[in-house]
């Protein structure tokens, strides 16, 4: 005789009273406003209960989701900032949604929106049950980009640059550079093996993945770090630079002949039945155009310097080229001649740009040098043509052992060509 099939009760919605609906008029009103699927939400947030983050980033996760802070235009009316109770402080109150939170800041701050929409949907496909797999691409990137939005405080660009530094200050010691492709691009299918074979790391306890290469290196250690710090281990050239006490995700860094080629991710079961699976990650070396993610305010123009610079295989950028750069923007506010007034008819104001930066013009200058670039200008204050010549100089001297692989330019010759700035 044939088992009974299992009936699943369904609700008359027809049937609900205004009392029964009230309960989530809240959350329907949240989600219209910003435009969201409540499907969408709810497959992301399950996604995330396959991500159980730690650290110190995961712990500030649920305050930023639920920031609200707003400034008021007066004379227009409006209100810039974040609306009290928003999609994203939804997300908050589980740890599903704070940890799909997190991944989705790492994921929108290096890929564009087709792309991080991509990963998304083939991190569902790959870890999800086929029945919880129904959000479109466009409805998850909806999501995903008001998430990631909410957490750019955490400064993903900022944390790049750090860890990256830590990398060089390693070979220093060694007396070499960083080997070239440490901030490679990895593919779309390469992101989605990596964060699914450290999520199955995290989750199981017989499982520890192994990651070895150089190629991209970069974006997997501050993916590392910022979503499982407690679960890894990262050498560089055999040297530690970060341990923790539930070693489940392994970090070799090297440039030895034995390790050449892309990087690969070993999923390896624990003794006493190991078990290792090889998944090579596919890089792409851009030297422009490639996104480092959002910065924090402190130093932002340094740090992105720096990797600017580690990207084009320089050991970062010099305090030489800071102050140069710092001695450059310094010296600006003395040039009265517009250039831009040919094509807009509106003259430079009387006296340079110095007239429309208020009172103690230089003291305010040079503290916001101060803060973004890392280190203050030089006094006295240069002329605008010195301060050209000696930038052309110190990054004509850095770059005079890079080689362009552009085909269309050389270092010398585009540093070399004599400057466009007529100074007065």
């Amino acid at each position: 005789m044939p088992q009974p099939q299992q009936i699943n009760p369904q609700v008359d919605v027809g049937g609900l009273t205004l009392r029964g609906l009230s309960a989530f008029s809240s959350i329907l009103a949240t989600l219209s406003t910003d435009g969201v699927t409540p499907v969408a939400m709810l497959q992301l947030e399950k996604l995330g209960t396959y991500f159980p983050v730690n650290g110190p980033k995961s712990a500030k996760v649920s305050d930023l989701l639920q920031r609200c802070n707003s400034v008021r235009l007066d004379r227009l009316a409006l209100a810039i900032g974040w609306r009290k109770g928003d999609s994203a402080s939804l997300m908050s109150e589980s740890a599903g949604g704070q940890a799909i939170s997190l991944l989705c800041a790492c994921i929108f701050s290096i890929f564009d929106a087709e792309d991080s929409s991509t990963i998304l949907s083939y991190l569902c496909m790959r870890l999800l049950p086929p029945g919880e797999t129904c959000a479109s691409m466009p409805q998850l990137y909806d999501v995903g980009k008001i998430l990631s939005t909410k957490l750019e405080p955490l400064g993903f660009g900022t944390f790049l640059a750090e860890q990256t530094i830590r990398v060089c200050r390693v070979y220093e010691q060694m007396d070499t550079n960083i080997p070239n492709g440490f901030l490679d691009r990895f593919s779309l299918d390469a992101a989605v093996d990596m964060l699914c074979s450290i999520s199955r790391a995290a989750r199981d306890s017989d499982i520890m993945v192994r990651i070895v290469g150089i190629s991209g290196a970069g974006y997997i250690i501050s993916y590392v770090l910022t979503l499982f710090p407690g679960d890894c281990l990262i050498m560089v050239e055999g040297v530690i630079i970060n341990s923790s006490e539930r070693q489940k995700i392994v970090i070799e860094i090297s440039s030895t002949a034995d390790l050449a080629g892309p990087t690969q991710i070993f999923v390896e079961e624990i003794l006493p039945h190991k078990v290792a699976v090889a998944l090579p990650i596919e890089t792409t070396h851009l030297r422009s155009g490639w996104r480092f993610g959002s910065f924090q305010w402190q130093r932002h123009i340094g740090d992105q310097l720096d990797l600017t610079f580690i990207n084009m295989g320089l050991p970062g950028c010099s305090s030489e080229i800071l102050v140069a750069s710092c001695d450059l923007v310094f010296s600006l506010p003395c040039w009265t001649e517009d250039i831009f007034s040919p094509y807009r008819g509106d003259p430079f104001p009387e006296g340079g740009l110095i007239a429309l930066l208020g009172s103690e013009p230089w003291y305010r200058i040079q503290k916001v040098l101060t803060e973004v670039v890392g280190t203050s200008p030089s006094l006295p204050r240069k002329s605008l043509e010195d301060a050209w010549s000696a930038f052309l100089e110190v990054v004509g001297n850095a770059i005079s052992v890079v080689s362009c692989t552009c085909n269309r330019c050389t270092p010398e010759g585009s540093w070399g060509k004599p400057s466009p700035i007529k100074v007065q």
